[in-house]
């Protein structure tokens, strides 16, 4: 989700991480779309959801961020993402 801030050109980002067995979030952070922003939404990740599985789009600093082996990018098809997606619309 891309809010902008009196400009267009000072766009920020909302990064959210949602449980997606009760639909609650549980981190956010607002930046830039950069694995600097990414990795301060992964350190407000409560760490007994860290080791869950997650799913995200396809956008590289997730690949970056997040561990390997419980990650997940995926694409619009796979209705993965699509509880988060909802959220914001």
């Amino acid at each position: 989700m891309w809010p902008f801030m009196l400009d267009r050109w000072q766009k920020r980002w909302i990064w959210t991480a949602m449980y997606r067995r009760t639909r609650q979030l549980i981190a956010t952070a607002i930046g830039d779309r950069s694995q600097k922003t990414c990795q301060v939404r992964w350190e407000r990740t409560p760490a007994n959801h860290k080791g869950c599985q997650s799913f995200s789009n396809l956008w590289e600093a997730y690949q970056q961020v997040f561990p390997l082996d419980t990650h997940h990018c995926v694409g619009k098809g796979e209705r993965q993402t699509n509880n988060i997606v909802v959220f914001h619309i």
